[in-house]
């Protein structure tokens, strides 16, 4: 399996659109990492696009993620705030036909109360298979330490607005538990920010990894069985992090290469 991560590079403008130059950083850490060959390669942005939400309607919205469909459609998932107390952010969801006009925005996620995501769920990471929207999130239940110790988890629907039902530790409903948990420091940032990927009748749960040491990509592989939480194995780190920011992963067919995006610098 060969692998290439991309980080983003400098953005130009002209009469075309704009020109987003990508430039490759690669990892060699066997055996998950093998890079038998460097790619470049440039994305042309023809029009400034659409914005999905303005922050003018209440807080941020940030982390989102997009399905498109054959038709054109598309599905949106993304972080927005919560009830600025005991909840500190839900995931929000919108509908296009065309990419262009919207649907109104709808709560689709929230924390349990009592539960290990009690605090917070953000970052979504949706992926569609076997009839169901898998939705993975980023929480916590420590509230001392503001959005730190956090651990990956996940719920589904048939309906990509909901309703959701997360994953208890042995099925779906009820209180949940994660699907990788943090172990680490608890002053650690933890884990989280998933990234779903299928290949080959396997389900690939790229995640973000952050602790007092440092930070990393790491990598979790499941089946595509009615409990595919019950069924994943960590595989640990992929790829080492400085200074760039989540992964969101795909693969690509033509080069046979599992191919991640991410911002670099970001701030």
């Amino acid at each position: 399996m060969s692998v290439l991560f991309l980080a983003s590079g400098k953005e130009t403008s002209g009469d075309t659109g704009s020109l987003l130059r990508i430039r490759p950083f690669v990892s060699y850490k066997e055996p998950k990492l093998e890079v038998n060959e460097k790619l470049r390669f440039s994305i042309r942005v023809t029009d400034e696009g659409q914005i999905l939400s303005y922050a003018s309607k209440g807080g941020y919205r940030y982390g989102p993620s997009i399905i498109e469909y054959e038709d054109g459609s598309y599905d949106a998932w993304f972080s927005s705030p919560g009830n600025n107390s005991t909840q500190w952010d839900w995931v929000r969801y919108r509908h296009s036909e065309d990419g262009v006009n919207w649907s109104e925005e709808k709560i689709v996620l929230k924390p349990t109360s009592g539960s290990k995501d009690r605090c917070s769920v953000c970052d979504p990471g949706v992926i569609c298979f076997n009839g169901y929207y898998y939705l993975g999130y980023t929480s916590t239940d420590d509230y001392s330490r503001k959005g730190y110790n956090n651990s990956i988890f996940v719920a589904r629907s048939q309906q990509p607005d909901g309703p959701f039902e997360k994953w208890n530790g042995e099925g779906w409903g009820g209180k949940p538990e994660p699907i990788i948990e943090y172990e680490g420091d608890p002053d650690g940032w933890g884990i989280g920010e998933p990234s779903f990927v299928i290949k080959d009748d396997q389900l690939y749960i790229y995640y973000t990894h952050f602790d007092l040491t440092g930070g990393y990509t790491g990598l979790a592989i499941a089946d595509l069985s009615e409990n595919w939480p019950a069924s994943i194995k960590n595989e640990g780190m992929v790829l080492g992090r400085t200074t760039q920011d989540s992964l969101d992963v795909f693969y690509c067919e033509q080069k046979d290469l599992f191919v991640g995006f991410s911002i670099e610098n970001k701030m």
